[in-house]
C-alpha cells in the first residue's frame, strides 16, 4: 500500500498475529473539506497493512511490514500523542493526519487541515470509539467476509 503521508487515514487495530505483528486497517478520508467521522461513506476502502513492534524488519521482508514507530515517524507525530505498542488493542480505531473535529448535534465532524493553534503543523493521531451502529455494521461485514455469514446465524 502507498502511504500518502499529507493524507487523513482512518486506522483500526484488526488483529494482532503474535505480539510483535498486527494486520491494521487503513482507510483514507475522502476529498470532503468536512465529513461526519462516522459515516462510512467519508472514508475510502480499507486497506491491510501488517506492522511490526519495533526493528524486526530486514531488508528481504521491507516491502511485507512497517514498523509502528517508523510509521509514526513518518507521519510526523508528536512525541506526546504517540502510542506506545502494548497499549493498542484489537478493534480499536485511531485517525492520523492534520486535522480537527468538531461536534454537530450528534455528528462528529472532521476537517482537513492544521489546527490553527498547531504553529508546528504536525500530524495529530487521536482514538476515536465508533458510534454503535457503525461498529454493528462493521462487526458485521466482518463476520460475513471471514465466516461466509452472520456471526448470529
Amino acid at each position: 500500500m502507498k502511504i500518502n503521508l499529507k493524507a487523513i487515514y482512518r486506522i483500526t487495530v484488526d488483529e494482532f498475529l503474535d505480539e510483535n505483528l498486527a494486520r491494521y486497517l487503513l482507510a483514507p478520508l475522502k476529498r470532503k473539506r468536512s465529513s461526519d467521522i462516522n459515516d462510512l461513506n467519508s472514508w475510502g476502502r480499507e486497506e491491510s497493512i501488517l506492522f511490526a513492534n519495533h526493528e524486526l524488519v530486514n531488508e528481504f521482508s521491507k516491502k511485507n511490514y512497517e514498523t509502528w514507530t517508523g510509521f509514526l515517524n513518518d507521519f510526523n507525530v508528536d512525541e506526546k500523542q504517540r502510542i506506545e505498542w502494548g497499549k493498542l488493542k484489537e478493534g480499536q480505531v485511531y485517525i492520523i493526519g492534520r486535522y480537527t473535529v468538531a461536534k454537530k448535534g450528534a455528528k462528529v465532524m472532521i476537517t482537513a487541515g492544521a489546527p490553527p493553534w498547531d504553529k508546528e503543523r504536525r500530524n495529530r493521531l487521536h482514538r476515536f470509539d465508533l458510534v454503535p451502529e457503525v461498529k454493528t455494521r462493521i462487526n458485521t461485514l466482518y463476520n460475513t467476509a471471514l465466516l461466509g455469514r452472520k456471526k448470529d446465524e
